[in-house]
């Protein structure tokens, strides 16, 4: 019977060696960009053989990968479930689940921005990139309307709000491009980026109106 060299001390050697290619491949395309970086480039900086880079993917992967770990923060769940946001639903105060989704949120653009340009120059060279990228789009702004619905099953917002509209505006206003506007091009600092989308938001989401009398009883 062959013998199985799997093991959790390989698995993990393995984990570590893809870890380390993703970070390194995602850093040359901030750096060089998305066409001058090559995966031999990918396997000098991570001191890694070719043939370990190819295993772990080719340069559309590897940028989807990057891009992912930086959106995840080594945390791929949903808005409701991470643990960064979660906590905040157990006190069911709508003020401090937004804040938490919006600290998430801003701090997931930080992690990101440098991938901004180099997502813009792969779309327009590989259409399977484009459509990757359109689909990821496409997610967030799926998380964002369960988000909302989560919130509107809770009674922390008004029930007759339109999830979805809510989320494209709210997706809009969070989208990376936006980051890059507004803190690369206007000069806006990070955390001036995260109170504008914090204020926007609670503006956004409005809570349950209070019949009239509930107040005083």
């Amino acid at each position: 019977m062959p013998r199985n060299y799997d093991s959790p001390i390989r698995d993990a050697r393995r984990a570590e060696t893809r870890q380390r290619v993703v970070q390194v491949a995602g850093q040359l395309f901030a750096d060089l960009g998305y066409t001058a970086t090559t995966l031999r480039m990918v396997a000098r900086d991570a001191r890694v053989s070719l043939e370990r880079v190819t295993a772990v993917g080719g340069k559309p992967a590897l940028l989807l990968a990057a891009f992912e770990d930086a959106i995840n923060d080594g945390e791929p769940l949903g808005l409701i479930q991470r643990s960064d946001i979660a906590p905040a639903w157990a006190g069911d105060s709508l003020g401090e689940i937004l804040a938490a989704l919006v600290t998430y949120v801003a701090s997931s653009n930080e992690r990101v921005d440098a991938l901004t340009a180099a997502w813009s120059e792969a779309r327009r060279a590989d259409p399977e990139l484009a459509s990757a990228y359109h689909r990821r789009m496409n997610d967030m702004r799926t998380a964002g309307r369960d988000f909302v619905t989560e919130l509107v099953n809770r009674g922390l917002v008004d029930p007759h709000v339109n999830p979805t509209a809510i989320a494209d505006e709210f997706w809009a206003a969070a989208h990376p491009t936006q980051y890059d506007l507004l803190v690369n091009l206007a000069g806006w600092s990070p955390e001036r980026f995260r109170t504008w989308l914090l204020e926007r938001t609670i503006r956004l989401i409005p809570p349950p109106e209070i019949p009239d009398g509930a107040a005083a009883t």
